[in-house]
């Protein structure tokens, strides 16, 4: 009884580390956010404002649909913990 009880442990825990191979649509619209953030740093404050809500409230609700089917969770991990652009690079090989 305890070795199917482990059993059935092991598998839930590889089951569940398995759903995180594709991020949610909230991490990938994180994603985006971040990205237009990073591209919106040298503008006015004012002019980030309206990038961000523009990227919130676009068709970025589609965008995150094509990323949750196309890209991976380490991937876009990475994106929304970017501080810079040239730091996007280091999360297309992932």
């Amino acid at each position: 009884m305890p070795r199917i009880f482990g059993l059935v442990c092991l598998l839930l825990v590889l089951l569940l580390g398995a759903c995180k191979g594709k991020p949610s649509e909230e991490e990938c619209q994180a994603s985006f956010e971040n990205f237009v953030r990073l591209q919106s740093m040298d503008k006015p404050l004012e002019m980030q404002q309206m990038m961000l809500d523009a990227a919130r409230f676009s068709d970025s609700c589609k965008m995150a649909v094509v990323c949750v089917k196309n890209k991976f969770w380490e991937w876009v991990l990475c994106e929304i913990k970017a501080k810079r652009l040239p730091d996007l690079s280091d999360c297309t090989g992932l």
